[in-house]
């Protein structure tokens, strides 16, 4: 019984849609081409208007400034240059020797005369060439060694 009633419905729609003019039918494809043409403006001055970041930033100038610096730590945590193996032993060689002259402050050799700071600064100077020499020697002996091949 229901789908009789479906089918007379549908008939009726047909009868209905058959009585109308070519000219109403194409007039109702006007006026929805014309109201698809609007929404489509309106979406797209949307998208400009959302896209635009000039605006975006005049609105929200503390989330642009936070953007702007995260991104700033995250390019220069990516692009900054890793340090190799000699600027690895001679950055452990700075604070061997800041150490060194921290302890000799702690025991007073500071505040000694001119005399004292120069033997010091002498000696220092002394001890910090002969390690570098030997860590570039111990660097440059490892990098250029031949592998040997027993047989």
């Amino acid at each position: 019984m229901a789908q009789l009633d479906q089918l007379m419905d549908r008939h009726e729609e047909n009868q209905a849609v058959d009585t109308r003019s070519v000219g109403e039918i194409r007039q109702d494809i006007a006026t929805m081409r014309q109201s698809i043409a609007e929404t489509i403006d309106k979406i797209g001055d949307r998208v400009v208007e959302n896209l635009d970041w000039r605006r975006n930033v005049a609105k929200h100038p503390l989330l642009a400034l936070g953007a702007a610096a995260g991104m700033g730590f995250l390019c220069s945590a990516l692009l900054r240059p890793r340090p190799n193996a000699r600027e690895r032993l001679i950055d452990a060689l700075a604070d061997s020797v800041e150490e060194i002259n921290d302890r000799l402050d702690d025991h007073g050799l500071r505040r000694s005369n001119g005399f004292g700071r120069l033997i010091k600064a002498a000696a220092m100077a002394t001890v910090t060439r002969a390690a570098t020499d030997y860590l570039s020697r111990r660097v440059n002996a490892h990098h250029s060694a031949e592998p040997v091949i027993r047989r």
